[in-house]
């Protein structure tokens, strides 16, 4: 395994053996960071990479909540077999500092930046973002508002936020809580940001493939949210799964069989 921090890439990292990137910056802020797991024997034709990113509420959370290193590695790989993986973080709320739109914004200078490295890596262009919670609602958002280039195949979105007006109006208190901190004001105050955050909006026939996976008994962020999406995508003729379980937010332990054979099957 080897080791870089370093913002520049040598020519062509050697496709003969497994390398791992930590901490690589694709901004000046010490939060703009991310992991990235280069398989050995990749190619630029044949090598797809997944990009996940964390939940949090948009406040909290880091990418080493979902290790990729050398004591994961094994599993990674049953789970994820020939794909590179990037694990990301993006700038977090901290009182109006960070607020909506900068994670956004991240994850598109993230991608950016991956996408520019592609010879030095030896991977294909062809990339799914994957995410939970806020990192699902990240994760849809970018798959939905920026694809034209062809490049963003998929969208694997797990327990994700999909319309933050109604999430706001029909959510928890801690869910209003969560949100208006995101959102820096209600959609009463900030209507043209909660139009821009909210994926359902920005679906159209040409929308690439999606994985929605939601526990009905979410109290957190509620089921609906997913079969809002879901509604729209069939609405626009987009392929889409949806794969609802019994559980609350995120996937319980006796789901995670079942998740990881939708998540395969729709990689594959």
């Amino acid at each position: 395994m080897s080791g870089c921090t370093k913002d520049s890439a040598p020519d062509v990292y050697p496709v003969a053996e497994d390398v791992f990137l930590k901490d690589v910056a694709y901004g000046d802020h010490q939060q703009q960071r991310m992991d990235v797991y280069l398989p050995a024997g990749r190619s630029r034709v044949a090598t797809k990479i997944v990009v996940f990113i964390h939940g949090g509420g948009w406040t909290a959370g880091d990418k080493d909540d979902f290790q990729i290193n050398s004591e994961n590695l094994q599993v990674l790989k049953e789970n994820f077999p020939g794909f590179a993986l990037v694990n990301l973080n993006y700038r977090l709320v901290n009182g109006e500092e960070n607020q909506y739109p900068a994670a956004e914004n991240d994850v598109k200078q993230a991608m950016d930046y991956l996408h520019r490295q592609l010879e030095s890596y030896q991977l294909s262009s062809d990339t799914y973002l994957a995410g939970g919670s806020a990192g699902a609602h990240l994760a849809a958002l970018h798959t939905l508002k920026h694809h034209s280039n062809g490049n963003i195949k998929g969208c694997i979105a797990i327990a994700g936020v999909y319309n933050m007006q109604s999430l706001y109006n029909q959510g928890s208190m801690e869910a209003k809580l969560i949100v208006a901190a995101f959102m820096g004001g209600t959609p009463t105050n900030q209507t043209d940001r909660y139009e821009r955050a909210s994926p359902v909006n920005f679906v159209e026939p040409t929308s690439p493939k999606f994985l929605l996976l939601h526990g009905t008994d979410d109290t957190l962020v509620p089921v609906s949210q997913v079969y809002e999406l879901r509604d729209v995508l069939s609405e626009n003729g987009v392929e889409h799964t949806v794969f609802t379980y019994p559980g609350g937010h995120g996937i319980p332990p006796d789901q995670l069989v079942a998740a990881f054979e939708y998540i395969n099957a729709f990689l594959q």
